[in-house]
């Protein structure tokens, strides 16, 4: 079983790279169709930049519903502000999708907030992410083996999707026992014999602000649903974009292309921006679907004409935030 396993994911990897460079080729190939259905849909595609509004709102109210009623938690503004960076960080720089995280951690942080709520809930926000990931993949599966029939393509995909979902759980419960005492004995190797106190202090309070998240299991419940939220506006994307280039798909439809591409884009979270994965999975679900390359790439280039369109502001808003941080601390000490 588990060899069986392995060897389906080692052909999903190798699935992928083929993919890669096929679209490579169809680039060089099929330029031409691509760029005509791209002026079909003209400067109107551009709207998928003020489309992602919608699918960062629902990210922001599920990250919300984390903190405490009562505690002292960022205002919404600055929770939607370090979602929208967080993801421009995630989308367009080598950081393996934590990077992210990390980044709206260190924004909240710097402004005041309390670092333990504010690392309590974005562990625990980046959990509901994965778990949310793999229940759409899990849709999108079925309702692509209901419209096109099983295909060893999805096969792997789904055994991706198991492997994700083990590992999901088991970080879960190590979060429920202790997150900061089960990497303890690592962490204090790192830290000087002076501070080691200080840290324990800090990681075991981080562990009971987790405990008291998940405890509250209608929040939680909650914050999922915002986050599946989050990935069907997603989907409205590929609908609206579809329309636009004059290649109209049904909502059914721009919900199985888009659970497929944020599948492969997760499962090779390691490529940069997901660069030849995201466009290899959309010429392979809309060939699926009985639809052409040229539409598939069309709405490849829509996306990253979202990423860019959203993404670049959003790193630039952060190099801002930063270099305003690091002047205050450099006038604060010259006074």
């Amino acid at each position: 079983m588990g060899g069986a396993l392995n060897a389906k994911v080692g052909i999903g990897a190798v699935l992928v790279a083929g993919l890669a460079l096929a679209v490579v080729w169809i680039v060089a190939d099929r330029g031409p169709e691509v760029g005509a259905l791209l002026v079909t849909g003209g400067p109107s595609l551009l709207v998928v930049v003020p489309w992602m509004a919608l699918p960062l709102l629902c990210a922001a109210l599920s990250w919300r519903l984390l903190f405490p009623p009562g505690a002292p938690r960022p205002g919404f503004p600055a929770l939607y502000r370090a979602t929208w960076i967080g993801l421009a960080v995630n989308w367009l720089l080598p950081v393996a999708q934590i990077g992210g995280e990390i980044a709206k951690a260190r924004l909240l942080i710097g402004a005041g907030r309390p670092a333990t709520l504010i690392s309590a809930s974005v562990v625990a926000d980046q959990t509901l992410q994965v778990v949310s990931q793999i229940l759409f993949s899990l849709a999108g599966f079925a309702l692509i083996m209901l419209v096109v029939g099983a295909t060893a393509p999805i096969e792997v995909a789904g055994a991706s999707v198991l492997l994700l979902g083990l590992g999901t759980w088991a970080f879960y419960r190590i979060q429920r026992r202790g997150l900061f005492r089960f990497f303890r004995p690592v962490v204090l190797k790192l830290v000087p014999a002076l501070h080691r106190a200080t840290v324990t202090e800090a990681g075991g309070a981080v562990d009971q602000a987790l405990g008291q998240i998940y405890d509250r299991h209608g929040r939680v419940a909650a914050a999922l649903a915002w986050r599946l939220a989050y990935r069907v506006a997603l989907a409205g994307e590929v609908w609206l974009v579809m329309v636009l280039i004059g290649q109209p798909v049904t909502l059914l439809e721009a919900l199985i292309i888009e659970t497929m591409v944020q599948t492969a884009r997760n499962a090779a979270f390691v490529v940069p921006a997901g660069l030849g994965v995201q466009e290899g999975a959309l010429v392979l679900v809309l060939g699926a679907l009985g639809i052409g390359v040229e539409p598939a790439l069309a709405l490849a280039a829509a996306k990253r004409v979202r990423e860019l369109g959203v993404g670049v502001p959003g790193l630039l808003a952060w190099q801002a935030t930063e270099t305003t941080s690091v002047w205050s601390v450099v006038r604060s000490r010259t006074r």
